[in-house]
């Protein structure tokens, strides 16, 4: 969605891989940007046991962000 809203406003792309965006149009622009970032969306997660992980390397920085969907 957020390439979508890029696309729409977009001038040229720069050489550095980044985009300009129409200067008649920021105002616009950072209105759509602004809507798409502040819409909720609702994910089911399936609980992953830990034996599923067994012979993955997983950093413990990972799993502590993982740990909702960890079952014991």
């Amino acid at each position: 969605m957020r390439s979508k809203i890029v696309e729409k406003y977009k001038e040229s792309e720069l050489d550095n891989g980044k985009v300009k965006i129409k200067e008649n149009k920021l105002d616009q622009f950072k209105q759509d940007i602004d809507e798409l970032l502040n819409q909720h969306v609702e994910v089911q997660l399936q609980l992953i046991s830990l034996d599923e992980l067994e012979g993955i390397k997983v950093a413990p920085s990972v799993l502590s962000k993982a740990h909702k969907i960890l079952k014991g």
